[in-house]
């Protein structure tokens, strides 16, 4: 199915979602994609691969859009460098080597960060599965050692005699040291002052004593000791003062409705999210059974359904309660990898070879994982709040 991809956090935005659509010929479906920086996506057809960007950053120009379209029987070569901050992956064919030039070519994409750089190898992986090309992956070298200093060549003994003797010349012009000596005056030596005076080397140089008294190293340390212990007892009573239990007042009402504030906003949000993931565990679980059935038309007219888009965009959409950042990550890419998922299970049931429906599978299984590492996330931190405005009430009646 033609994947299309919401505006979430760190993920594809419109723009390119509508730059990589326009592209696709009536039929064409997208089997694999992945976002690099900012304003920048590939994705991989079963006829080529699009590079599209968009955005300032991406093209140089503030609302400026391009696209690169390379077909797969005209590709000859796809490379994944990596470097220390981010990785590139490069598409090379006829067009595309006439074509890249400038600091922002149509053939390349950049990953930055180690996350980005997982993405792009995910990627690669996924265009060596599904259409057997094979990725040149080029890792960061040492720089080669010259070539100059590595290859010497011998020469005949009159043209070493004669270079040596050209080498000789110059380094007698070049240093100062070995020059042609001048013709030096002798000169008269100053006359030393009456007043100064030479002590003879050879005596023993006199030794200064050593000043009779306690160290003063020691005496820092004493010193520094002495203050830390009086701060000490400076701060012990106003320590034994804070940990006495004050009576809630307007601070302690505030606190515990802040606290029920927090309890409500990740309640709400863990409702909100079980519906969602609701709707969509029970699509691909229907579509996992299809899969399984290795029925090629049914994939391809359970493929598009678009229920798994709406979930994507709806959580990339909603805002996260303060401390859910990285459970809300974990449910969004989850969502991905299961629409990726559908994706290569579409291209492999559109190919006239057999189905590998085991690695199909494990893709859902993967995806599923991380979906419910960040729901698990969801629900402790829904326990947790729950239990904090159990402490703050317990104490307020108390009081």
């Amino acid at each position: 199915m033609a994947s299309t991809i919401g505006a979430g956090a760190g993920e594809f935005d419109e723009r390119l979602v509508s730059v990589i659509q326009n592209e696709l010929a009536q039929g064409e479906q997208v089997v694999a994609q992945e976002a690099g920086d900012q304003g920048q996506a590939i994705a991989l057809t079963g006829l080529r691969i699009i590079i599209a960007k968009a955005g300032l950053s991406a093209t140089g120009e503030l609302h400026g859009l391009k696209v690169g379209s390379f077909k797969l029987s005209d590709i000859t070569a796809v490379n994944l460098r990596k470097g220390p901050l981010g990785a590139v992956i490069q598409i090379c064919d006829d067009a595309a080597d006439n074509a890249s030039v400038g600091p922002r070519p149509d053939n390349i994409i950049v990953f930055t960060g180690a996350d980005r750089v997982k993405k792009a190898q995910a990627f690669a992986s996924d265009l060596e599965a599904l259409t057997q090309m094979s990725v040149n992956r080029i890792d960061p070298t040492s720089k080669p050692v010259k070539e100059a200093a590595a290859v010497v060549k011998p020469a005949a003994p009159e043209v070493q005699e004669a270079d040596e003797a050209v080498a000789h010349a110059e380094a007698v012009e070049a240093s100062p040291e070995i020059a042609a000596p001048e013709e030096s005056i002798p000169q008269e030596p100053e006359p030393e002052a009456r007043s100064a005076f030479k002590p003879n080397p050879r005596l023993p140089k006199s030794v200064r004593k050593k000043e009779i008294g306690p160290n003063r190293m020691l005496v820092a340390f004493g010193v520094l000791a002495a203050l830390v212990f009086v701060g000490m007892a400076i701060m012990a009573p106003l320590h034994d003062a804070q940990l006495e239990s004050a009576p809630i007042g307007v601070s302690g009402t505030s606190q515990l409705n802040n606290v029920k504030l927090q309890a409500a906003a990740i309640s709400n949000y863990a409702n909100s999210i079980d519906k969602l993931l609701s709707k969509a565990n029970s699509t691909t679980d229907a579509f996992k059974a299809v899969v399984r059935s290795s029925d090629k038309n049914a994939i391809l007219s359970a493929s598009r359904s678009l229920i798994l888009d709406q979930v994507f965009r709806e959580v990339a959409d909603m805002s996260a309660p303060p401390g859910l950042a990285a459970a809300k990550e974990d449910l969004v890419e989850g969502l991905l990898s299961r629409k990726n998922a559908v994706a290569a299970a579409a291209g492999a049931a559109s190919s006239s070879e057999a189905m590998n429906v085991r690695a199909l599978l494990s893709r859902f299984d993967e995806a599923d994982k991380q979906i419910s590492r960040g729901r698990s996330n969801i629900r402790n931190a829904n326990a947790a709040a729950e239990l904090k405005v159990a402490e703050l009430s317990g104490s307020g009646k108390k009081q």
